[in-house]
């Protein structure tokens, strides 16, 4: 299976528990991609420390390609762009689900500040720098 194939299908399997905000969405699957590089020594996404935490232009880029293949759609809610899954696509690998079914679990119905502190509280992210690589 391609990567870019995985990572439409995380995207979507996430999508599938609820509509998500990007910056919720975002860290959810930072922490999906930090479990699986602590776990299995790989992440879906490549990461980096910007402005707002932990951020990759993948997820931006697979969002858009989901956007274009009417997956999802993005809308507006208030002050935040929030995706919504419009059809299903397969499952991602089962170690991939496996462990978003656990970050999912923990943090998908949380509150977006409890998790932006968790994430930020995180010892490569305290300790990194903006444009540093993470989970590398």
């Amino acid at each position: 299976m391609m990567l870019s194939d995985v990572r439409q299908r995380l995207i979507a399997y996430v999508l599938s528990r609820r509509s998500m905000a990007r910056t919720k969405l975002m860290k959810i699957l930072y922490l999906i991609d930090r479990e699986l590089y602590m776990r299995r020594g790989f992440t879906v996404f490549q990461w980096k420390l910007y402005k707002y935490g932990p951020f990759s232009r993948g997820v931006l880029d697979t969002l858009d390609e989901l956007e274009d293949e009417d997956v999802v759609e993005a809308v507006v809610e208030g002050d935040a762009l929030v995706y919504r899954l419009l059809r299903p696509l397969p499952e991602p690998p089962s170690e991939v689900r496996e462990v978003a079914d656990r970050v999912l679990d923990t943090w998908a119905d949380r509150e977006l500040e409890e998790l932006i502190k968790y994430v930020y509280g995180l010892e490569e992210v305290r300790e990194a720098w903006p444009g540093k690589p993470l989970l590398r």
